[in-house]
């Protein structure tokens, strides 16, 4: 994936995890969906969703100039916590009014227009990095290098409210105290993460910035 480009990486991801999920609705609907088939499908999507996060950093470190990454990465991690606050509540109420399939059938279309909608960027994508004609016991050896270039610090915001929750009394204080703690993760992920992007766009090498997001 490093020695291409990421946009169509970004759009084939986006059309693959659209076109399975409706799969999956169509399926369902016709009553004919399958566990093992169910399974594989999420399984590919799962796949195709790692793909995708690793050209996305890229791409987005190409398109915007350096003095706005910290912005960009931003808006990107707003737009995700909204989004994942909104998804639950949104499609508890469609499958309510109609059905779970419903649900995946809209989550499919709306990847369909993400890749249109990428595909549809007018700004051009730099070439890829160049190949570096590494072995396949060379190139495990960068992956796991790539791992290394992540900040073992870099769950440490985070990680702190987690063990609090098993200290939660019963009954409303303890909701209380649950709602405080997730607020308090939420608000750490949402101002660490976006410093983490950045970060990594600024000390890991373009060639090895896909390695290191898909690790």
């Amino acid at each position: 994936m490093e020695t291409r480009k990421k946009r169509p990486i970004l759009i084939g991801a986006s059309f693959f995890r659209g076109t399975l999920l409706i799969l999956i609705a169509t399926l369902a609907r016709a009553e004919i969906l399958t566990f093992p088939l169910l399974t594989l499908c999420l399984v590919l999507i799962s796949l195709s969703g790692i793909v995708s996060g690793a050209a996305n950093g890229v791409h987005l470190r190409d398109l915007v100039r350096q003095k706005d990454w910290p912005q960009a990465n931003g808006k990107i991690e707003s737009l995700v916590w909204i989004m994942s606050a909104l998804a639950t509540p949104l499609g508890g109420v469609v499958i309510v009014a109609t059905n779970p399939g419903a649900v995946l059938a809209i989550n499919g279309a709306a990847y369909v227009c993400s890749g249109v909608l990428i595909r549809r960027i007018p700004q051009q994508e730099p070439p890829p990095a160049p190949s570096s004609g590494a072995s396949g016991k060379e190139k495990i050896s960068e992956v796991l290098t790539g791992r290394r270039n992540l900040p073992l610090w870099a769950c440490a915001a985070r990680s702190l409210w987690a063990p609090l929750l098993a200290f939660s009394p019963g009954g409303a204080p303890g909701l209380i105290f649950i709602l405080i703690c997730e607020c308090g993760l939420m608000f750490a992920a949402g101002l660490f993460n976006p410093v983490l992007a950045t970060y990594r766009m600024q000390i890991v090498d373009r060639s090895l910035l896909a390695r290191v997001g898909s690790a």
